[in-house]
């Protein structure tokens, strides 16, 4: 799982901070669904910010944006 997985989550924040210490921040990605009308888009910051806390700022970094943009190879 930690080697080949990636795993999103749109809604389901509860978990955050456990599936980040259970498999590792580089494995998880956020995810807005955007476009879709059932996105928290725009208030995607406002969103984030509920469930943030429960990692710190490198975790934060590489779930928010980092890790996506590692794994399709965009800078």
């Amino acid at each position: 799982m930690k080697r080949q997985v990636f795993g999103t989550f749109q809604f389901e924040t509860e978990n955050v901070g456990f599936t980040c210490e259970k498999y590792g921040a580089d494995r998880l990605m956020w995810s807005s669904d955007y476009p879709h009308t059932d996105s928290p888009w725009p208030r995607s910051k406002e969103f984030i910010a509920q469930w943030i806390d429960t990692i710190d700022e490198a975790e934060k970094y590489k779930v928010i944006g980092g890790n996506a943009a590692e794994l399709y190879h965009v800078s």
